[in-house]
């Protein structure tokens, strides 16, 4: 991982555990911590929706997109894309 994705990492960890949101890493973070060497591309972590119109306020600073609704076949989920130091 590259110090600005470990940067991100803790950083948005830090914010979901002093505010006590529950959370479960996924995605290639995943993945990766159970030994695959697919490379990252960003950090997917999942929360319940009811949290997220509460941590906007946390990401002001920052580059975002949504939160957005997405469904298909295999999603029905709200998503925000943040942009932590590019």
């Amino acid at each position: 991982m590259n110090k600005n994705a470990k940067e991100a990492f803790h950083w948005i960890i830090h914010i979901l555990r002093k505010n006590k949101v529950p959370f479960r890493i996924s995605g290639g973070l995943a993945v990766n911590a159970y030994g695959s060497k697919r490379e990252l591309a960003d950090i997917d972590i999942d929360i319940p929706d009811i949290y997220i119109m509460r941590l906007l306020s946390f990401f002001r600073d920052y580059k975002y997109k949504g939160p957005n609704h997405y469904k298909d076949k295999e999603w029905d989920c709200y998503a925000i894309s943040i942009n932590y130091k590019d």
